[in-house]
């Protein structure tokens, strides 16, 4: 009898759980819905947390920033990927020719993004150089895919001075 009641609670439990997380099975649309963008909005991940989608999309005015981990087949950015630390993504990334991809390297350590599957580059990559002194030569990843890229790069690529840099200190 006992075995029993703990089974209907532990049921009862995960249709509470379903009801309380609305929107974790499904498309997550940041910046937009279904039909395209509309409206502004970001999804920021926090202290190494994870969010589930079956997909997600980041339209043009759609941020998807932060530090933590992304479970979803794939992630589409029309919009603004912007890691603070490191963004997993579990499936595939793809960039349109609006995306951006923004990160922020120091001489220790860079933001990235690592891709569980493949990932489509296109749009614009803008690195931001803070602190210093950098040392020539020094190679920071900003992206990883473990199914590789296919072959696509990001179409245009920029540095971002720091106020040390346009002072003539880097």
């Amino acid at each position: 009898m006992d075995l029993l009641l703990v089974v209907l609670l532990q049921r009862e439990v995960s249709k509470l759980m379903e009801q309380v997380r609305p929107g974790l099975i499904g498309n997550v649309y940041v910046g937009g819905d279904a039909n395209g963008a509309v409206g502004v909005c970001e999804l920021h991940l926090t202290d190494g947390g994870t969010t589930t989608a079956d997909t997600v999309t980041v339209w043009s005015s759609g941020t998807l920033s932060g530090n933590g981990f992304v479970e979803t087949t794939g992630v589409t950015n029309h919009g603004t990927l912007a890691p603070d630390q490191t963004i997993s993504i579990n499936g595939d990334l793809s960039f349109d020719s609006t995306a951006v991809m923004s990160s922020t390297v120091t001489p220790d350590t860079a933001d990235s993004v690592t891709v569980q599957e493949t990932a489509g580059l296109d749009g614009h990559l803008r690195a931001t150089l803070s602190g210093g002194p950098f040392v020539v030569g020094t190679q920071y990843t900003l992206l990883i895919a473990n199914g590789g890229l296919n072959g696509t790069t990001f179409s245009n690529v920029s540095k971002r001075p720091t106020w040390r840099e346009r002072a003539g200190h880097l």
